[in-house]
């Protein structure tokens, strides 16, 4: 069977004190003193989100040189772009930005190590223009073509191919039309979002839909999704293998679309992510989607790796190993409601805040018979705390011998929650994510936000702006 034989000690829960012996990293130190002040919100969402950045590339143990061309990427492309700063007695943003229930656009991502390297680290924003959800910009696309339009001369190998095709097929342009739409209360969102890839040693960037068409109501239909995707590539022989899934599988007609991505290279390498809301969390469920409805065989690995799966899933909500495939997880965090500051009115649908998620991947420069298949599970909404649910899975990952960065992950993430303790509650972690390795191994993945709009985070930056000390 793949995987090592776990340890005999437990994992090692004392404080290791960051790079620079604080809560805090050389790099961070260096470039908060040297680098200029711009406005007011660049300079809190830098001090904010630059600080949590800096504090996670170091626990994950990149090198010193790739810190810094990491951060500097975040100053340049991220940190002036998030929008209106989230400050204490001030006007929420008009502009409702969706990829965190609590309002923030910004969100981290930690992919665990495995048998071929070390942690890496992901940031996604949404852009938030000046003039986000008025006539002259109705969809906030205009900040966001501008990020990516940057970015494409400042990473290397950048290609916007595909994400000029896709604004060109998932959106209607009239913004006339839009604001119309808006002004009888139709709900205008996120629907073009970006993140920032930091491998060990290349930085990539994804585009981000959310289709938004005039007379749309819900989500959009799945031919509509499908007419996009034929005009790339009509025999993709893993779009077609989902096709089939989607419509004739009792588990597959349950998902509903709600997003897309692709990878910003040449599109001969690049990948489409279609990503759907289930409404179910039992592992009969997840056992069907995994593996396509039996479309995905592995002989070798497949069976282990869904039963590692289910232990994890276990492990980390605290289930007994009893606990049957049948039953969903219980619920024991609701998502919570957004805090006075946050520009989210609307609550969310509850298929789309209370199931998994899963993205399918695409590849239409490849002759692959069936797509890649990833689980996001909503750790928010079935664990303990957020201190539980990380310490559930370190251990998890030391019994498998993959442990070496739980107690730096344990530490940062305290580092990124400085304004309270994990025990108090959920809703820093948001989605763990697990994709089938052809090794055998489990790729994991933690999702997280910075909690911006947090009353006690809110509290705590209401003092006067201090370079280094936000």
């Amino acid at each position: 069977m793949p995987g090592t034989t776990p340890p005999t000690n437990g994992p090692d829960w004392r404080y290791r004190p960051l790079s620079d012996g604080k809560n805090s990293t050389d790099a961070w130190g260096v470039l908060s003193r040297t680098l200029p002040l711009r406005d007011a919100d660049s300079d809190a969402w830098w001090q904010f989100t630059g600080k949590h950045l800096a504090v996670l590339l170091d626990a994950a143990g990149y090198p010193s040189e790739r810190q810094y061309e990491c951060l500097l990427y975040h100053y340049h492309y991220a940190a002036p772009y998030l929008g209106p700063n989230p400050r204490a007695n001030l006007a929420p943003s008009k502009w409702k930005s969706m990829p965190q229930l609590n309002g923030s656009p910004f969100e981290f991502s930690w992919k665990w190590n495995n048998s071929e390297g070390g942690p890496e680290v992901r940031i996604g924003l949404e852009p938030v223009g000046p003039m986000a959800g008025t006539a002259l910009d109705p969809l906030n696309h205009l900040t966001s073509r501008e990020v990516l339009h940057k970015l494409s001369s400042a990473v290397p190998g950048a290609d916007l191919t595909w994400t000029h095709h896709f604004l060109a097929t998932l959106f209607d342009h009239d913004y006339a039309k839009c604001i119309e739409e808006a002004s009888s209360g139709v709900p205008i969102g996120t629907s073009l979002s970006l993140s920032l890839d930091f491998l060990r040693d290349s930085t990539q960037i994804k585009t981000y839909f959310q289709p938004r068409l005039l007379n749309q109501r819900g989500s959009l239909s799945i031919p509509r999704w499908e007419a996009a995707f034929q005009k790339l590539r009509p025999d993709c022989p893993s779009r077609l293998a989902l096709h089939d899934f989607l419509s004739s599988n009792p588990e597959g007609q349950l998902l509903e679309p709600f997003c897309l991505s692709v990878d910003n290279c040449h599109p001969s390498r690049a990948r489409i992510k279609w990503y759907f809301n289930s409404p179910h969390t039992n592992f009969a469920s997840i056992r069907e989607i995994m593996t396509l409805g039996g479309r995905i065989t592995c002989p070798d690995t497949l069976d282990y790796q869904l039963d590692e799966l289910f232990d994890l899933l276990k492990t980390i909500t605290d289930r007994p190993e009893t606990f049957p495939e049948s039953s969903e997880f219980p619920v024991t965090n609701l998502p919570s409601s957004p805090s006075p500051s946050s520009p989210i009115r609307e609550p969310r649908s509850s298929s789309s805040t209370s199931g998994c998620v899963y993205f399918f991947g695409i590849a239409p420069g490849h002759a692959n018979p069936a797509p890649a298949v990833k689980l996001y599970f909503p750790i928010r909404n079935h664990t303990r705390d957020d201190l539980a649910a990380t310490q559930n899975l370190a251990r998890w990952l030391h019994s498998r011998g993959r442990g070496q960065y739980g107690q730096a992950f344990l530490r940062a993430l305290e580092a990124v929650a400085e304004y309270r303790r994990l025990d108090e509650g959920s809703g820093l972690l948001s989605f763990l994510s697990c994709q089938f390795r052809p090794d055998g191994e489990l790729d994991l993945t933690s999702y997280f936000n910075p909690e911006a709009y947090h009353s006690a985070c809110v509290t705590q930056r209401r003092g006067t702006r201090r370079r280094g000390d936000w």
